[in-house]
Formats: C-alpha cells, structure tokens, sequence
C-alpha cells in the first residue's frame, strides 16, 4: 500500500464514526463523478452543405397544400 494511501486510511480511522461516513460518502460521489462519462462534444462544419433548402422556403404554400389537394 502507498505512503499515501496509508495517511489516508490513518486520518480516516481517527474521525469520530460521523465524519468518517460523512467524508468516505463525499470521497465516493467524487470517484463517481469522474468515471462518469460527460457529454460528448460536437465538432463545428461536419455536416456542412447536408442541407439545402429551396429558394421559395419562406413563400406561403399554395391553397392546394393545405387541403391535400396537391
């Protein structure tokens, strides 16, 4: 076991009951945390020209549209 680790169960094992619970609950949400996975971040222009729209895309649609006549 590491130097540091030893200090670390040493402190721990001196703590009355509650803070020992208290800080060894903290301790494990913090590992949690760190192998949690985060978001994955999103690279900027790759899907860049994979969408065209039509000139007339702001033109009211035709009557024939809406009725379903088209």
């Amino acid at each position: 076991m590491s130097p540091v680790l030893q200090q670390f169960i040493s402190r721990l094992e001196r703590l009355p009951d509650e803070l020992r619970e208290h800080y060894a609950a903290r301790f494990l949400e913090e590992l949690d945390k760190e192998n949690t996975p985060g978001p994955k971040h999103r690279i900027p222009g790759l899907g860049e020209g994979s969408v065209t729209m039509t000139s007339d895309f702001d033109e009211p649609l035709s009557d024939d549209f809406w009725t379903g006549q088209a």
